[in-house]
């Protein structure tokens, strides 16, 4: 009832953190199963591409917390740009 009516409460402070937490877990564990046929990992440079700028978009969720129910939580153009450019000529991926 409180995000329909989009209020800031401790109960969604606790659950913007607890859905970070398990996102970070998730990319953690997509991490730890990178193949490590070089072909096979350039191909997955655009997955990894998206993951830099969803955990850049994870971070500001993360500092908005509960706010995050009417505060617009956004990468840059040019910061999803550099992440995404940052991936593709970073050998280790990201």
């Amino acid at each position: 009832e409180s995000i329909l009516e989009g209020r800031e409460t401790p109960a969604l402070g606790r659950l913007v953190e607890l859905e970070v937490a398990r996102a970070r877990w998730l990319y953690a564990r997509a991490a730890e199963l990178q193949p490590e046929d070089p072909e096979i990992r350039r191909r997955l440079k655009s997955a990894e591409a998206m993951r830099a700028v969803y955990s850049a978009l994870l971070d500001r969720v993360e500092l908005a917390g509960a706010a995050v129910i009417h505060q617009p939580v956004r990468v840059s153009k040019p910061g999803r740009a550099w992440r995404a450019a940052w991936t593709w000529i970073n050998p280790a991926g990201s």
